[in-house]
């Protein structure tokens, strides 16, 4: 059985699943550690958000050793851990949270693919900075106000890099049918060159046989044997089925019929 051929999207994939495999063994202990830290300062909001980014790390470990890239799972998980680290900005400016969610962005883009993520990184961290730059530092000390404009800026994130995605879709669509039209015009007129070709050969030989046909050509008049150029004679038969594609089936006309009755009959008698 033949080997399956190489393609290089296989080893992207084979990548981007270690990738995420390795970005969520990295987070998942960190969500843990901040889990540990709210259950200590017992803010049960703040326990529970952690708790959920640290199972979704957990899962994307999983979902990248064992089925690969589920994107649309993939694309949730990314929102929420944006969304608990623009959390932690709006509370407490952590630095970890800045730095996460500004190398989160770069990190997505190669497990999603670049043309497909472009958009999506663009709007959510764009998103992002804004809300982390926009706002007072000291109006960051509690989770309320400017801060439910996190939701409305992922909605629109998603939206958006959601439409851009069918989009682009729609355009490599556009392209392959295109690509498959030139494809089958150029099927076409190479299956028309070949025919050419081909009807150039056939009447290439036939006029060679009809030169070779033509001219005195010596010919015994007792038992009809042909002369050929190598000083041989042949019956007209093999001649004529050496020279061209003509194929000869033996029988007798009504005449010869008669005749080869009448000297049976004779030869009966006698």
């Amino acid at each position: 059985m033949e080997s399956e051929s190489y393609r290089p999207e296989q080893t992207e994939q084979y990548l981007r699943s270690r990738l995420l495999v390795i970005s969520g063994l990295v987070m998942a202990p960190m969500f843990l550690w901040f889990a540990t830290q709210e259950i200590y300062l017992q803010h049960w909001d703040m326990t529970a958000l952690t708790l959920v980014g640290a199972m979704l790390c957990i899962g994307n470990v999983w979902m990248g050793q064992h089925c690969g890239l589920n994107k649309t799972i993939l694309r949730i998980s990314l929102v929420y851990l944006f969304f608990v680290a623009l959390y932690y900005v709006n509370t407490a400016f952590t630095t970890s949270s800045l730095l996460f969610c500004v190398i989160l962005p770069f990190t997505t883009s190669f497990m999603l693919g670049y043309r497909e993520a472009f958009v999506w990184n663009l709007f959510l961290g764009a998103a992002s900075l804004f809300l982390i730059f926009s706002a007072e530092p000291f109006s960051k000390n509690t989770f309320g106000g400017y801060a439910t404009d996190f939701v409305a800026a992922y909605v629109l994130a998603i939206c958006v890099s959601l439409g851009y995605q069918r989009m682009w879709e729609e355009t490599q669509r556009r392209a392959i049918e295109e690509h498959q039209r030139l494809l089958q015009v150029i099927d076409h007129k190479n299956d028309i060159a070949e025919r050419n070709e081909q009807l150039f050969e056939d009447l290439n030989n036939a006029l060679r046989e009809v030169r070779e046909l033509t001219g005195l050509i010596p010919i015994c008049s007792t038992c009809k044997k042909i002369r050929s150029d190598d000083d041989f004679w042949e019956h007209v038969e093999a001649y004529l089925h050496k020279r061209t594609q003509l194929t000869f089936s033996h029988s007798m006309c009504p005449s010869c019929a008669n005749d080869a009755i009448e000297q049976l009959e004779k030869d009966l008698r006698s």
